[in-house]
Parts: C-alpha cells; sequence; structure tokens
C-alpha cells in the first residue's frame, strides 16, 4: 500500500504512538499530531506536527520538511550527511539558520561534540558541524533535530565522498 497526498493520521489511537509507513506516493504530506513516524523509503514528505511528535528517518535519501502546526516553525536541514574535508569528517546541515535548533551527533551510542561552522551560512543556506575530536569511521553517524519539541532523527547518515 502507498499513503497519498493529505493523509492526517494525528488522531489514530496507536499502541506505543508509532506509525510506519513504508511507502509514500510522490511529495506526500501527511498529519501527524504528536505521534512518532518513521519515515523508511526514499520520499519527499511535508510531515505536520504539534509538540511531542518525533520523526524517525530511515531511508537516506529522504527530503523531508516538518512543520509545527502551532507555531508554523519549519523544521527543513535538507538531507544531512557526512562529508570529508581537510583529513577529517563533517556533518552537513541544510539550513543557515541554527537559532532554535539543538543537534545531537551520535555515533553508535556515543554522543560526539562539535562546533558550528557558519562560514556558508549566509553564501549557501548550510551549516557544517564540525565533531571535536576527529572521525576516523564515517559510518553509523546519526542526527538528532530539535524544534519546538518537535524531534527529527536521522537514523544513518550517507556518507558522501
Amino acid at each position: 500500500m502507498v499513503i497519498g497526498d493529505g493523509v492526517d493520521v494525528s488522531g489514530v489511537e496507536m499502541g506505543g504512538g508509532q506509525i510506519r509507513v513504508n511507502a509514500w506516493g510522490p511529495d506526500t504530506s501527511v498529519g501527524i499530531g504528536n505521534n512518532t513516524l518513521y519515515v523508511m523509503d526514499d520520499c519527499n514528505v511535508s510531515i505536520t506536527a504539534v509538540s511531542g511528535a518525533t520523526v524517525i528517518i530511515r531511508a537516506r535519501n529522504a527530503g523531508v520538511n516538518v512543520v509545527n502546526s502551532i507555531t508554523e516553525g519549519v523544521l527543513n536541514i535538507g538531507k544531512p550527511h557526512v562529508f570529508e574535508d581537510d583529513g577529517g569528517y563533517k556533518i552537513h546541515v541544510g539550513t543557515g539558520d541554527s537559532t532554535g535548533f539543538t543537534f545531537t551527533l551520535m555515533q553508535g551510542e556515543a554522543t560526539l561534540e562539535y562546533t558550528i561552522d557558519n562560514q556558508y551560512a549566509e553564501t549557501e543556506g548550510k551549516l557544517h558541524l564540525v565533531p571535536s575530536t576527529p572521525i576516523e569511521d564515517p559510518n553509523e553517524i546519526s542526527l538528532e533535530v530539535q524544534k519546538d519539541d518537535i524531534t527529527v532523527i536521522y537514523e544513518e547518515l550517507e556518507v558522501k565522498n
């Protein structure tokens, strides 16, 4: 089954409050309320959510845009990924403005400390998270992003060379 556009599952009662959809129609929009939604497919999806919602992205090439239905704040960081630069690895975040965002960078179970490099923020609309301790193996990097009490988790970032 493919979920099409305009689906509102915000009032659906589920054990654990989890919604898992494996196939989305192209450019789907979905309302999830304060539930947890898993994006399992490489797709473009617009999600309307409220405080307490969590979006877990398992697909590496999903284009996800989350809008808080109360504040109309947008949580869109493009398609974050790991890339090599100057002999080390950095994390690309597709927003030039980190105001109101909280980023948690992890490798496996370990939380990675980082600094934000914003030299491209105004000209290219992107930030780079630069780990304080160089990453030797760029695999199993995940990124948790929070804004307006909505959480988006990118479970394993793509490594781009």
